[in-house]
């Protein structure tokens, strides 16, 4: 077998030997791919000043293809025991929220409460007064912030959606990036909770009817929209960061963004028996159709977008 050698100097230091395919076979221990300069494999021997690296067995590459060795068998190890870590401890953050929430009175929530409480009454100009197990009451004693307007379920699954989003693209993340990712999710919720509530304010306002539909159920229609939309909005962007070629994935990866929705706000309350309760199933039936309605379009234009794409490379 031979191999074909190129030195790399950067700031007249030397770098890592590359090594390239010529007649290697899939057994040879000396495969000759590029290796990356952040591999992290170390030099085996010296030679004339160059650094020979021996890589594990690989297979040969597709013909015209130079592929990188980005990690060495036990840093794959590594990085798979590094992403199931994560995945445990993105997930126990998420069912230890879910559990708080569950037990929370209104004084426990004055954390996201209060704030966003403040935002209401800083676009709406109505005031609220805060009354202990109740929530923060309007000055009219017409309308009512209680725990249930809280958002914490758009919070865990804010986090979730950017959590889990992450990982799925990348396999492995920093560390750092989960505190980034609750402050991120925590900021939305507080956004996407002052639009919902001044929203409802206004329908209350005006005696809002539509099509039909109780008070009741055009406060829970007006709260799943928002709610999704700020959602949709919050995987778009972190889709489009972490993803050149956005269009192209877009239709089978919001497949996540529904699943952690659904498991949230129905899964999750299906497991502890909440379907036995008389108003659930109406409340699914929305929770289901609602979503579906923003989801499809954004699939058809993705779609198009990748027909139209592959036929313009079709012309050309």
């Amino acid at each position: 077998m031979s191999l074909s050698l190129d030195q790399r100097r950067e700031d007249g230091g030397k770098g890592a030997v590359l090594l390239y395919y010529t007649d290697a076979t899939p057994t040879d221990w000396t495969a000759g791919i590029p290796a990356c300069p952040t591999s992290p494999l170390r030099p085996m021997s010296v030679r004339g000043g160059c650094r020979i690296i021996v890589i594990a067995r690989l297979r040969k590459p597709r013909r015209g293809r130079q592929r990188c060795l980005r990690s060495s068998p036990l840093t794959t190890i590594e990085m798979k025991l590094k992403t199931l870590s994560q995945l445990t401890v993105i997930l126990l953050i998420a069912y230890a929220l879910k559990s708080f929430y569950s037990t929370a009175t209104v004084d426990d929530l004055r954390w996201i409460l209060a704030p966003t409480t403040f935002l209401v009454e800083l676009i709406s100009g109505d005031r609220f007064t805060f009354e202990s197990l109740a929530g923060y009451m309007s000055s009219d004693h017409t309308f009512l912030i209680a725990a249930s307007c809280s958002g914490v379920n758009f919070l865990m699954i804010s986090f979730l959606v950017l959590t889990l989003g992450k990982l799925w693209r990348e396999r492995a993340m920093s560390w750092a990036f989960l505190p980034i990712a609750a402050l991120g999710a925590y900021s939305t919720t507080l956004i996407a909770n002052t639009f919902r509530i001044v929203i409802a304010l206004q329908m209350h306002a005006s005696n809002f009817q539509f099509a039909g539909f109780d008070a009741e159920e055009l406060h829970r229609i007006e709260g799943i929209i928002v709610y999704f939309v700020f959602l949709l909005l919050l995987f778009i962007a972190g889709e489009r960061i972490g993803e050149r070629n956005f269009a192209k994935t877009l239709t089978h990866r919001s497949a996540y963004l529904l699943f952690i929705y659904y498991a949230v706000t129905l899964g999750i309350p299906i497991m502890r028996g909440g379907f036995r309760d008389a108003g659930f199933w109406e409340h699914a039936g929305f929770v289901v159709v609602v979503p579906l309605l923003f989801v499809i379009p954004l699939w058809i234009f993705s779609v198009t977008k990748r027909i139209r794409a592959v036929g313009k490379a079709s012309a050309t």
